[in-house]
């Protein structure tokens, strides 16, 4: 028998000795809902997500009718994440905004901000 600290954990390799009855579930029998995904760029650059229509096929064959994507952001990226996902395929993707909040604090700050920016992402949609 090999002493156990002498055996490199990357070599460990257990084996399962529980036994249990498997079902396989191929697709859910009612449509799912993803409602918490991350599909924005800010984070992970362009290729979080490279192609939608992939994205839609696979999410057509493992049965998700519709996707959160809790990354829309404001401005500019808000735009391009709504043109990209919600616009282009409606009823498939809910995009919701963020607040930019990096001015929370600072000198000068004013909530008026933060309200026309809501405003204008509200409006976006």
């Amino acid at each position: 028998m090999t002493d156990p600290r002498a055996l490199p954990l990357a070599e460990y390799r257990p084996r399962s000795r529980l036994v249990v009855p498997e079902t396989a579930v191929e697709r859910p029998r009612y449509p799912a809902v993803d409602a918490h995904n991350h599909l924005g760029r800010w984070l992970t650059g362009d290729w979080a997500v490279p192609d939608v229509g992939t994205l839609n096929a696979l999410l057509d064959e493992v049965g998700v009718e519709a996707v959160v994507n809790l990354d829309g952001r404001w401005g500019d990226e808000l735009e391009a994440n709504l043109d990209r996902y919600d616009r282009a395929h409606p009823d498939r993707f809910v995009t919701f905004c963020h607040v930019d909040l990096r001015a929370v604090g600072r000198p000068g700050f004013d909530a008026d901000v933060l309200v026309k920016s809501l405003t204008r992402s509200r409006e976006a949609a």
